[in-house]
């Protein structure tokens, strides 16, 4: 399993531009994926070679509190953060899964399982958790895992993470 955290503003994947002939992405989106595979390299269980078979995507894409946003407005988000705002949640998830094809898995197309929230937070951030699904799993485990990563707080440390994956 892989878990690292992007500390940045949950970004919208672009689709590519043309100019003529040619077909380019934007900068900011090049030196994002870039961003992504750095961290993506540094956490822990990482692998030596790409994951070939099925894998589980988990993401959380965190939004800050809006400026100016009394304590009332907060307190009622702690009770029900759900960020139902731009940017979308598949495109949000297209611009990670793509950053990652060729480092952790072969093409994003082994991704079977894919679980996304959208919620504020008092910073902006991705998390990102990668489980390779072996044929035993059942999408239930796989869920049960995905719900372990996903809503454990910070202090949740990967080993304790790895061994409820085991």
């Amino acid at each position: 399993m892989v878990v690292f955290n992007l500390d940045m503003r949950p970004k919208a994947w672009e689709r590519a531009r043309r100019s003529g002939k040619c077909t380019y992405k934007s900068g900011k989106i090049t030196s994002i994926e870039q961003y992504i595979r750095m961290r993506a390299r540094c956490a822990a269980g990482f692998p030596r070679s790409p994951w070939t078979g099925p894998v589980l995507l988990g993401l959380e894409l965190s939004f800050r509190f809006p400026k100016g946003m009394s304590r009332a407005e907060r307190a009622r988000l702690d009770r029900c953060p759900w960020f139902d705002k731009t940017p979308d949640a598949d495109n949000g998830t297209k611009l990670i899964a793509d950053a990652l094809n060729g480092l952790v898995y072969h093409d994003d197309r082994q991704i079977a399982a894919l679980v996304v929230t959208k919620l504020y937070r008092p910073t902006d951030r991705v998390r990102v958790v990668l489980a390779r699904l072996s044929e035993t799993e059942t999408p239930q485990i796989a869920a049960t895992i995905q719900g372990v990563v996903l809503l454990g707080e910070e202090g949740v440390s990967n080993d304790l993470l790895l061994s409820n994956a085991s």
